[in-house]
């Protein structure tokens, strides 16, 4: 027993020592950016209106922190063994007095936020931003149509019994399963205690962070399992039950899948000649089984067909339509009411230019007389798009991309109806991921990479629901040496925010855009540094009240780039392109920069800085080529460099 026991304990401590090393040394992004050092930088108030973008860069970011270097692949299975025998000593420690007591952690939110006085990017109406949420459903087992299930993209999943109160009041249903990148969302209209939902997002690159499959609940949502028969299925896009009870699985590289069984097995049902990369699937109630409709191509040449025997179709029995949409380059989105539907396919620009409407139950396809403003996809059409139908009126369509645009002639005209930024007319966040519209087309939602908005006559009045979702994806932190319960974060999509409250509480966003990487003088804390990205900084001098901007580049780097900063020497390295390091001699006062060249870095690219607090001007640099190097006298023009790979790391 004593030997099983150590064998355990050193079992899960090197599994943790392998995800920290890992998560320090590991690269941030797979690709290389070409550019060259500007000699001008630009230094002003913060830019209002930085845009919030990058979600692809977001995930390659995740996957470089937590990849083993020798495999470039995240270990999930260690990585969920790793939290079960952390779980496994703390139930040890409180029974046993030898072991140290486990710490004690505390949430600290934001449950809420608020944008800075005279920074950040404005929001109508007050609004409130919580995360990124693909996947969300009205429950049919609530009478009143006002309970509503949420799950985000890395913060699990949610639950409102009134979406319609404000603020709403959510409820964490479960942070704790062993992937928290819920993707779709879906209930059995048959039996509506059971719920699945599936993992993975699958929009952005061949690398996108994976999923472990489906989960299911059998009891209406309150606990929930993984289905074995899923585990290959790591990028779910869409999951939907017909109403025999039967599931439908969309994914990347694994095709249309079908189940019978709940889930217990699969068959893969992908019409003949199309791409097994799924972006769409949507069912009507034209049929006696309902007409399913399905739409693939993901980053690959679009394909649409329907079936009316959804729970028998074959790979080979499908039907074309007669006269197809037009086929892009990306993927492609459906709304759907009987047998009126309207797609919008995304083109090799990321725009939509033409959103085309079928009024036979997808037979025959037309372009909508009119189209809402041009660009309307923001050139984000392969990540964020959205399309919702009036479930009382088939000529009210809204689609979404970067803000929402709604028609109510059944597509002749289309008016803005939201707008991310600005302060006027209705907030709703920046990339839209899903919409729902129900109760006779007065209930609407919407999610973003904000999170939930709501809406009680259709879209004219909107108004967020994020109070207390805390969803935010934070990519790093820093405390204030001196001031308790005050630091900064850096958050994807949603700027850069300072906290002060003990425990929960609201934060104010002191910068728009992607937030990243900050950092607090320790020495002189009322010199304060936050980051756009690639090498756009943002600096406060008087302890946060007001913030400019300094950048040197807005190519050159990493989109969320990694710096550290020296509390004793008052310099900020950066990384910079691949073999070079920035350095920022004067970051309290001025905005002087050189770039410096390190063999060591072996032509990779910065992607972890660590500034040493023991040895002055010694810093520690990893690379995307799986080097780490130690250079010395890191502040003059000829430094000391010094590769200290761990043995393994190739």
């Amino acid at each position: 027993m004593r030997r099983s026991t150590k064998h355990n304990i050193m079992k899960k401590r090197y599994l943790i020592y392998l995800l920290t090393i890992t998560a320090i040394f590991s690269a941030i992004l797979f690709f290389q950016l070409r550019g060259h050092h500007e000699s001008e930088m630009i230094e002003a108030e913060s830019e209002e209106n930085d845009m919030y973008d990058g979600p692809d860069k977001a995930i390659q970011f995740e996957i470089e922190r937590t990849k083993d270097p020798a495999t470039g692949k995240v270990p999930w299975d260690k990585l969920w063994l790793a939290i079960d025998q952390t779980r496994a000593a703390k139930d040890r420690a409180r029974n046993t007095s030898s072991l140290l007591t486990p710490l004690a952690w505390i949430e600290r939110g934001p449950n809420s936020d608020v944008v800075g006085s005279s920074n950040g990017n404005t929001r109508a109406n007050s609004g409130i931003t919580s995360g990124r949420i693909r996947a969300a459903i009205v429950d049919s087992a609530d009478a009143t149509h006002k309970t509503v299930w949420v799950g985000g993209v890395d913060g699990g999943l949610w639950k409102t019994t009134d979406i319609t109160a404000f603020p709403a009041t959510w409820q964490l249903v479960n942070d704790n399963l062993s992937n928290l990148a819920v993707s779709a969302i879906c209930q059995d209209p048959s039996n509506n205690n059971i719920m699945y939902f599936c993992t993975g997002e699958s929009y952005s690159n061949a690398d996108a962070v994976s999923g472990v499959g489906v989960f299911k609940s059998t009891d209406h949502g309150v606990s929930w399992s993984l289905l074995p028969s899923t585990t290959s299925f790591t990028a779910g896009t869409r999951i939907l039950c017909d109403y025999q009870g039967n599931v439908y699985l969309g994914t990347r590289n694994n095709g249309l899948q079908r189940s019978t069984n709940g889930g217990s097995t699969w068959t893969n049902i992908t019409p003949t000649g199309l791409s097994s990369n799924i972006c769409d699937l949507e069912i009507s109630t034209t049929a006696a089984a309902g007409r399913l409709h399905v739409v693939s191509g993901i980053f690959s040449t679009q394909g649409y067909r329907f079936t009316d025997i959804p729970a028998t179709v074959a790979a080979g029995t499908w039907t074309a339509p007669t006269a197809d949409f037009a086929s892009g380059a990306q993927r492609a989105e459906l709304s759907i009411l009987g047998n009126t539907l309207y797609a919008l396919p995304a083109n090799a620009s990321y725009q939509v230019p033409t959103i085309y409407k079928s009024t036979d139950g997808g037979d025959t396809w037309a372009p909508t007389a009119g189209q809402p403003t041009s660009g309307w996809a923001s050139q984000q059409g392969w990540y964020a798009l959205a399309t919702a139908i009036n479930p009382a009126d088939a000529n009210q369509c809204i689609v979404g991309g970067l803000d929402c645009f709604k028609t109510t002639d059944g597509g002749a005209t289309w008016t803005k109806i939201s707008a991310w930024v600005g302060t006027a007319g209705q907030y709703v966040h920046a990339d839209q991921h899903n919409m729902q519209w129900w109760d006779g087309g007065n209930k609407l939602l919407f999610t973003c990479d904000g999170g939930v908005h709501f809406s009680a006559d259709g879209g004219t009045t909107i108004r967020d629901r994020n109070q207390g979702l805390r969803l935010k994806q934070f990519y790093s932190v820093a405390i204030h040496p001196s001031t308790t319960n005050y630091f900064l974060a850096g958050a994807q999509d949603n700027g850069t925010h300072s906290l002060s409250n003990a425990g929960l509480g609201g934060s104010v966003e002191v910068t728009g855009g992607d937030g990243a990487y900050v950092a607090i003088d320790q020495d002189e804390p009322q010199y304060q540094f936050g980051a756009y990205v690639y090498n756009q900084y943002r600096r406060t001098t008087n302890g946060g009240a007001s913030w400019g901007s300094v950048n040197f580049s807005a190519s050159v780097g990493r989109f969320i780039n990694p710096f550290d900063y020296d509390n004793s020497g008052n310099l900020l390295y950066a990384a910079y392109a691949a073999g070079q390091y920035l350095r920022w001699d004067n970051p309290q006062t001025g905005a002087t920069n050189a770039i410096v060249s390190v063999t060591a870095f072996n032509g990779g690219q910065v992607s972890a800085v660590h500034v040493s607090p023991y040895t002055a001007n010694r810093v520690y640099f990893g690379t995307g080529s799986a080097r780490v190097v130690r250079v010395d006298n890191a502040n003059t023009a000829t430094p000391t460099e010094t590769n200290i790979t761990p043995a393994g790391m190739s």
